[in-house]
């Protein structure tokens, strides 16, 4: 009887998996390797939350979208304005560079209403988990926004970072 219980698991595991293990749908991708992606939320300035749910079963369908070739600041403690903890961020000046570049990206998606990304030239990133690539929300590049209006620096993932604290 356990050996019975034990290859219904298996077997019910295996359609699960691939019932998640499938292609992104055309609607998402086309031949040009873009990929236009709900967005779930702007973490910060350089990231911004996704979903796969056609490709992985909740929890694991978020997915990170990293903006190539930027960095900017790092993001102050959720609870910030109410208790002033920095968190990633290393003093009050980074902590308030990293909501206005937060609130930039924002912006795009409000006027007009706007809950979609294209994604282009993208791969997984170093740290796994996460996807690298040109960021594009309502025909604007958010790369060339950051640089654009001071909120990002370029950065490679190689090298020191930015000091937003002393610049």
């Amino acid at each position: 009887m356990k050996i019975l219980i034990s290859i219904c698991l298996i077997l019910t595991s295996m359609t699960a998996w691939a019932e998640y293990h499938i292609k992104i749908p055309a609607d998402f991708v086309n031949k040009d390797k873009v990929l236009y992606l709900p967005i779930i939320e702007v973490y910060d300035g350089d990231t911004i939350k996704t979903h796969m749910h056609w490709y992985l079963p909740e929890p694991l369908d978020k997915v990170s979208i990293r903006i190539r070739g930027v960095d900017t600041p790092e993001m102050p403690a959720k609870s910030y304005k109410t208790t002033g903890k920095l968190s990633r961020a290393k003093c009050v000046k980074e902590a308030e560079l990293a909501l206005q570049a937060k609130e930039a990206v924002v912006k795009l998606m409000q006027v007009p209403k706007w809950d979609y990304m294209i994604v282009t030239n993208y791969k997984w990133g170093k740290y796994g988990g996460r996807i690298v690539g040109d960021v594009d929300i309502h025909g604007i590049d958010v790369r060339q926004m950051l640089l654009n209006d001071g909120y990002a620096v370029k950065y490679d993932g190689t090298g020191p970072k930015k000091d937003w604290c002393t610049d």
